[in-house]
């Protein structure tokens, strides 16, 4: 293997990654650092006017306005069924001149003779 002597004011770089090193500041153009403004994006909330005309479109009556409309004023009109019953049953709360007046609920538990957890303490 042949030496070689390198001369007195030769520089020596302390790592291979400092010589290979290039700054990337140096390295980018000006037009790489401008940001590039943007606009602003539209608004999907705000109503598109081509949309709003094509669901103004009527093309006649609707399934719920045809069959079950028609079904529902028959019934409600006619009663073929006659009179609808309550929604819920009439509960009777016990009033301050009347204590002694019970709900139907009691009067129920009351003729089963069921044991209420309220009740066995």
């Amino acid at each position: 293997m042949e030496r070689v002597v390198l001369p007195d004011d030769w520089f020596i770089p302390e790592t291979i990654q400092k010589q290979s090193f290039r700054d990337p500041w140096k390295m980018i153009g000006r037009e790489l650092l401008r940001v590039k403004v943007r606009g602003k994006p539209e608004d999907n909330l705000d109503p598109n006017p081509k949309e709003r005309e094509i669901l103004r479109v009527r093309t006649g009556k609707t399934e719920y306005e045809d069959a079950i409309g028609k079904t529902g004023d028959f019934v409600m009109k006619e009663k073929p069924y006659g009179l609808p019953l309550p929604i819920e049953p009439v509960a009777i709360f016990p009033a301050k001149d009347d204590p002694d007046k019970k709900s139907e609920c009691s009067i129920i538990l009351a003729s089963k003779n069921i044991g209420l957890p309220s009740n066995v303490f």
